[in-house]
């Protein structure tokens, strides 16, 4: 189910990522649904997600600059 729902992320965000601009983030173990909330505030973009997936997920750490949403999600969801 959580594999499902990365791959139906980048499948939709794919080409938008390419197309609007990059993303700078800077966080130590936050929670994913901020790091989602932080990414939406600089991209625009709704995340849908299932709320109980989102409890059983790891912190997230990680510095970016400059780089695409794709990349950075995949960072997240990789972490």
């Amino acid at each position: 189910m959580r594999l499902l729902t990365i791959l139906l992320t980048f499948t939709s965000l794919q080409a938008a990522a390419h197309s609007y601009g990059q993303v700078s983030l800077s966080v130590k173990d936050e929670p994913l649904e901020k790091v989602l909330v932080a990414l939406k505030k600089q991209s625009g973009y709704e995340f849908f997600y299932n709320e109980n997936m989102m409890r059983n997920a790891q912190p997230v750490t990680l510095t970016v600059k400059g780089q695409s949403l794709e990349q950075v999600l995949e960072l997240c969801f990789n972490n």
